[in-house]
């Protein structure tokens, strides 16, 4: 029984130095003379391109690959639908799940314009004279102009809408008198004038505001200063015998 035993001990240790030895064989440079420990890459597989392992030697320069797999090929999604236009095709289309590619089918390719006949324009605020045709099936407007045709001739202008008092920062409106096109342009609040002390303000037609009475400290001063002014004045008066009393 212990023969029997020692036996099997000891080619149980001739395998477990056998494994070690078939691996360092395995990374080893077969290069005759070299012999130096292979270095090694791993390639993982993807979509498109195969794994593998390569081996290169930081000695003699050998190089090897092993282990290689397949590429794995690509994982698509669901299938979605993409209507087309004239200018556009349409088709089904998925993207993979792994790497993102997208795979088109069913690809309808795009018909073109369906033109109507050219209509002639007269020159307008924006353009010259000038020739339209409109696609019947998306609506698509293509322009040209005619040459030797009459220039464009630029916007009228005219003010339609303006603050309603000085005091309000707003906008005015403008509208081309010639086409549908309006512009705004930012106004500030300004002090309301008067100059034909009508009471009624010349720029937007309003009430004058009151005057506010001065205050404050210096404000005070003035009035006694004022009022000081106007006694002397009565003196003097007074004195020529030309009283106001």
């Amino acid at each position: 029984m212990k023969k029997t035993l020692a036996v099997i001990l000891s080619m149980l240790m001739l395998v477990l130095m056998a494994v070690p030895a078939m691996a360092a064989e395995a990374e080893v440079c077969p290069t005759e003379d070299c012999g130096a420990a292979l270095l090694y890459m791993v390639v993982a597989p993807n979509c498109t391109e195969g794994g593998y392992t390569e081996w290169l030697c930081p000695i003699c320069g050998y190089k090897t690959i092993t282990d290689e797999v397949p590429a794995s090929g690509h994982t698509y999604g669901a299938y979605e639908h993409v209507d087309g236009d004239c200018t556009h095709d349409s088709y089904d289309h998925a993207y993979c799940v792994v790497c993102g590619a997208e795979d088109k089918k069913n690809i309808a390719t795009a018909p073109g314009h369906v033109w109507s006949a050219w209509e002639e324009k007269a020159a307008n605020c924006t353009l010259p004279d000038h020739k339209v045709r409109t696609c019947s099936v998306c609506s698509e407007v293509e322009i040209e102009n005619i040459l030797g045709g009459n220039p464009w001739t630029g916007h009228s202008m005219k003010l339609v809408s303006a603050p309603e008092t000085c005091e309000d920062a707003a906008v005015e409106v403008y509208k081309c008198s010639k086409c549908d096109f309006t512009s705004e342009k930012p106004v500030n609040a300004v002090d309301h004038v008067d100059a034909d002390a009508d009471g009624v303000c010349d720029v937007c037609l309003n009430e004058m505001p009151p005057e506010e009475e001065p205050h404050g400290f210096y404000a005070q001063i003035i009035k006694w200063i004022s009022e000081i002014i106007e006694a002397f004045k009565a003196f003097l008066a007074a004195i020529k015998g030309d009283s106001i009393f």
